[in-house]
């Protein structure tokens, strides 16, 4: 395994108390910026019920024993 990499953020946090993006924000009102445009022309949508707490966002890239580092990408017409 690698070592992680965090980030602390904003996370928004929906209604049920679950984390209801894995974005992190660098701000609250970037947050709420994306919040308002996801629910943007959807009828009688209340986002007061919404929060935004402070986060931390960790990113392992887990890779057993022996295994290569990194995956090859497809170039843009199918061929590696």
């Amino acid at each position: 395994m690698t070592e992680p990499y965090t980030r602390q953020g904003i996370a928004i946090i929906n209604p049920y108390g679950g984390i209801w993006t894995n974005e992190v924000f660098k701000t609250p009102e970037e947050a709420l910026g994306y919040l308002k445009a996801y629910w943007k022309g959807v009828p009688n949508h209340d986002i007061s019920k919404f929060r935004l707490a402070m986060a931390v966002q960790t990113t392992t890239i887990y890779r057993p024993q022996g295994e290569p580092k990194f995956f090859p990408m497809p170039s843009a017409n199918g061929k590696q």
